[in-house]
């Protein structure tokens, strides 16, 4: 009985290992089959193992992708794995398909598209794209074509992509045939029209070595013929044209300076005036004129030349010498030369007129002072006092212009400060302490304007060193001059008591005021008169000078 028992379950058994191995061989046969697309279904590898996915599961994607059509077609995750492809995309690449199912597509794509791929993956997803990219087909050659991705979700794939790609070797070879034959038909148009131009320049030949040789005969008539010498030298300095008219200003023939360098008839000095003038012109590119020098004439004796320099260049561009146009201006320096010894003699004698006008109001300024010695009444030696002042703010300015580099000139911000310190030495005392403050610009006068304007100065300061502080009374003096606009501004204010309301200043019963008012006009100006907090009195006066 237990025999017959373990027979039973033995042969149960059996029976079970044998249908477990008919489905085993039946599903190995499927998975193969499915692998090399002989059956309508889909193999996905993940972390589970291989999924299978039949037609009920990929039956949107199987519309789509059909087997029949010229284009490869094939799906693959965002990933770039390859979940389907038809036959014709593994024609393409010239591979199994069982070994393009499953594989990346980036395994067949050439480096310098891989770009351009990874952006269509990530495109596919949200928008419908196409791009041209080149495949790497397994043989190793190279594929064009044209690419469209959409997204192609599937039950249990939803991230998934449909692709069609277009082969275009064939289009690219007829646009290269193409544009092979444009070229061609191009080169040779232009080898016809090379050939009539070269027919043209051939018959134009003799026209044009006709015209250049007149246009030489006309420049060598010109250059023959002009007063100037005309010379042209190498980038040493040395001559390898000249003219009839440079060989008469060095006193010599054509042979007998053909070839010599400047240095040979410069001294030293004058050859570095050449050489500077040379150098720049070569480092500029610029022409240089009024390059002024000594040359030395075959017989020893010395000329003045004024010459002007430029570049010759060759056909590339480049410096190969320089050419010069030189005039002999040996009387034009001797003129100079008697003008600036007659000039020199000229600012000598304005000198020692000066000097003498100078001497001649001292002498005056003393003879007043002895008469005014023997005087006995105050209000005349006051008089003659004033007197002496004048006459010798008159006698700084001739000294200024004795001792200017100008005589025409003077510096009359030195001399506003040479007379208020004359007039400070005469006026203000230690019981009287009065400061005098000078602000004044660099101004230069004709002499035609420093009399009449130092003579207002000195009458305008005076009067206020006289009575602007009566009783011992210290204050301030201001003096400014400065220029505003094409006048100038000259202002003398001091914070004393002010001019009595009695004064009447353009109608004044003093002399000095009166002289003030005489001066003005003699120079063009105005005079204003400010009376608060002491006494401003501001006279403007052209800027050019009467």
């Amino acid at each position: 009985m237990l025999r017959k028992s373990i027979s039973r379950i033995q042969k149960q058994r059996a029976a079970e290992n044998e249908d477990l191995r008919a489905r085993l061989d039946e599903a190995e046969e499927t998975l193969s089959a499915i692998r090399s697309g002989e059956v309508d279904a889909l193999v996905v590898s993940g972390v589970g193992g291989e999924q299978i996915f039949t037609l009920k599961g990929a039956d949107r994607s199987y519309r789509i992708l059909i087997e029949d059509m010229n284009e490869g077609a094939l799906t693959l995750t965002t990933e770039g794995i390859i979940l389907y492809a038809n036959r014709r995309f593994a024609e393409m690449l010239k591979t199994p398909l069982e070994k393009v199912i499953g594989s990346s597509i980036s395994t067949w794509v050439a480096p310098d598209s891989q770009p351009i791929l990874q952006s269509l993956l990530r495109k596919g997803v949200d928008e419908k794209c196409h791009e041209q990219l080149v495949l790497s087909a397994g043989d190793g050659t190279e594929v064009p074509i044209k690419l469209s991705v959409s997204n192609l979700p599937i039950n249990e794939i939803p991230d998934t992509l449909c692709m069609v790609t277009t082969d275009l070797t064939e289009q690219k070879r007829s646009e290269t045939l193409a544009s092979s034959e444009k070229l061609a038909q191009g080169l040779l148009a232009a080898s016809n029209q090379s050939r009539l131009e070269l027919l043209s320049v051939i018959e134009n030949k003799n026209l044009t070595e006709t015209a250049l040789r007149e246009s030489e005969e006309r420049y060598r008539t010109i250059i023959e013929n002009i007063e100037d010498g005309y010379f042209e030298f190498d980038i040493a300095g040395n001559i390898t044209f000249l003219n009839n008219s440079a060989c008469r200003m060095f006193g010599t023939t054509y042979a007998g300076i053909m070839g010599m360098n400047y240095r040979e008839y410069t001294d030293k000095e004058n050859s570095k005036i050449l050489y500077q003038a040379f150098n720049k012109v070569f480092r500029t590119g610029e022409s240089s004129k009024g390059i002024a020098y000594e040359t030395i004439r075959k017989d020893g004796t010395k000329r003045y030349m004024g010459s002007s320099a430029s570049l010759i260049r060759n056909t590339s561009g480049q410096p190969i010498g320089f050419r010069s146009i030189m005039r002999d201006i040996t009387e034009h320096k001797r003129a100079e030369e008697k003008i600036r010894t007659s000039l020199r003699e000229k600012e000598t004698m304005l000198k020692e007129i000066h000097h003498r006008v100078k001497n001649n109001l001292q002498v005056i300024s003393s003879l007043l002072a002895m008469q005014s010695s023997y005087l006995q009444d105050e209000k005349s030696k006051e008089m003659l006092q004033n007197s002496i002042g004048r006459v010798r703010t008159m006698a700084m300015i001739h000294t200024q212009l004795y001792q200017s580099v100008d005589l025409a000139r003077i510096d009359f911000a030195n001399f506003i400060r040479d007379l208020v310190g004359r007039l400070r030495q005469s006026y203000v005392t230690a019981i009287s302490p009065i400061e005098i403050h000078v602000d004044v610009t660099d101004v230069s006068l004709p002499i035609d304007t420093s009399i009449p304007c130092g003579l207002i100065l000195n009458e305008l300061v005076s009067n206020a060193l006289k009575h602007a502080f009566p009783e011992g009374r210290g204050g301030e003096i201001n003096i400014s001059m400065a220029t505003v606009g094409n006048r100038f501004v000259l202002k003398v204010r001091d914070n004393g008591i002010g001019l009595p309301e009695s004064v009447d200043f353009q109608n004044p019963r003093s002399l000095g005021l009166e002289l003030v008012n005489l001066l003005v006009g003699q120079i063009d100006s105005t005079i204003d008169l400010h009376v608060e907090g002491g006494t401003t009195f501001t006279v403007t006066f052209p800027a050019t000078g009467k």
